[in-house]
């Protein structure tokens, strides 16, 4: 053990006129700390009581989002309705569509790389999606910017929720109750395993008191623990938890695709390898769902909306 009468007893904290640096007697604390979840984890291990801890943990864990579950239902909601007007201007400049317009300077040809690279409508106009696209500069993407915002001046925010407000909150608190379901669910399950092992847990902290390594390390971590104390250092948090680290999950393999004889698919700028429309056989493009409770995900839509509102999905 570090005593004071060890290190010189001068008044202070002092050896040889120099004070005393705590920073390696705060890291041997915390290689004790770590030591200790090691032999923890172990003696875990060799009791079979893995899985057990396991659902200890995940039990745990599904309570305390039982417990935050309304707050964070409130809390979407209350982003929705914040975002209302936003999804209205959206829904609003969705209306106008790149094919209809007359842009000086945008033709055939230019509307159709822009509806291959996502963007079909004022919705989708913005200066940084427009300058991605090959072809298109200052100049041009200006002369869209301009024309989006023709339209967005005329936009009325309606504060009255419409149909599509309705369902979309509709949608959002099904996909809560369906979540606080299966945290219920969860919640039983859990308990009733631990109420099946409760023998086998109250008779491990026996054995734990007689594990030679487990003791050994929890008395190496006491003694840098006291160290500190009598050197007047404030004592690290322990970081020793009762998990189960799961062990390395190899890295997904992508699946193999067998190889399949067909018929050559017509060519189209940028996207020569994106599926054809199974109604009309127009090439298709990658879309993001901007309303409904699929909003946000993705899908192939056809080339030729809104003449033909082919999709598949991705």
């Amino acid at each position: 053990m570090v005593c004071l009468d060890r290190l010189g007893n001068l008044g202070g904290i002092t050896l040889s006129d120099r004070e005393v640096d705590a920073r390696p007697f705060q890291q041997a604390f915390k290689d004790a700390d770590e030591r200790v979840q090691r032999e923890l984890d172990a003696f875990v291990q060799r009791n079979g009581m893995t899985e057990v801890v396991k659902v200890r943990g995940d039990l745990d864990a599904a309570i305390d989002a039982y417990k935050g579950h309304d707050d964070a239902l409130t809390r979407e909601i209350m982003v929705m309705k914040s975002s209302r007007e936003s999804r209205q201007r959206q829904a609003y400049l969705d209306r106008f569509s790149i094919r209809r317009a007359n842009i000086s300077g945008i033709g055939p040809a230019k509307t159709a790389t822009l509806i291959s690279f996502g963007i079909e409508t004022a919705a989708d106009v913005t200066r940084s999606a427009v300058l991605r696209v090959p072809g298109f500069g200052d100049v041009t993407t200006g002369k869209l910017v301009a024309w989006r915002r023709g339209h967005e001046v005329r936009f009325r925010y309606d504060r009255t929720p419409n149909a599509q407000d309705v369902a979309d909150e509709r949608a959002l608190r099904g996909r809560f109750a369906a979540d606080r379901a299966k945290l219920e669910s969860a919640i039983r399950n859990g308990l009733g395993t631990l109420r099946n092992a409760k023998s086998r847990l109250n008779a491990l902290l026996t054995k734990a008191k007689s594990d030679r390594a487990l003791t050994d390390a929890l008395a190496a971590r006491a003694q840098a623990e006291q160290d500190l104390i009598e050197l007047g250092v404030s004592v690290p948090a322990s970081t020793v938890a009762l998990t189960v680290t799961p062990p390395p999950r190899p890295a997904p393999q992508p699946p193999r695709t067998p190889r399949v004889n067909t018929p050559a698919q017509p060519r189209v700028t940028a996207t020569s390898a994106n599926p054809t429309c199974s109604r009309c056989g127009a090439p298709m493009v990658r879309r993001t769902a901007r309303r409904g409770r699929n909003a946000g995900g993705q899908f192939w839509g056809c080339s030729r909306y809104p003449h033909c509102k082919g999709t598949r999905n991705i």
